[in-house]
C-alpha cells in the first residue's frame, strides 16, 4: 500500500468520523463510498484498500467487527470515532 494514499485516506476517513458522523458506526464500504474517487488523486480501488488498511492500525479510530453500519443499515466491519473533537 502506498503511504501517501494511506496518509490522505486516513485523514478524509477521520474527518468524516470526527466531524460528519460522530460516535456512529460506519462499515468500510460506506467510508470509501463516502471519499469520492479523484478528490485526493486516487483511484476507487486504492481507497478502499486504504480504508481496509486502516482497520489495522486505526490510532485515533475504533474498529467494531461485527456492527451495524449507521448509513447502509447492515452489520458489517464499521469504524468509529474514538472521542469526539
Amino acid at each position: 500500500m502506498n503511504e501517501v494514499v494511506e496518509k490522505v485516506v486516513r485523514a478524509d476517513v477521520s474527518r468524516l468520523l470526527h466531524n460528519e458522523y460522530p460516535r456512529q458506526a460506519i462499515c468500510i464500504d460506506c467510508l470509501a463510498a463516502a471519499i469520492p474517487a479523484g478528490s485526493p488523486p486516487f483511484t476507487h480501488i486504492e481507497i478502499c484498500r486504504a480504508v481496509r488498511e486502516i482497520t489495522e492500525s486505526p490510532g485515533s479510530l475504533n474498529v467494531l467487527r461485527s456492527f451495524l453500519c449507521h448509513l447502509c443499515k447492515e452489520e458489517r466491519a464499521c469504524l468509529v470515532s474514538s472521542t469526539t473533537r
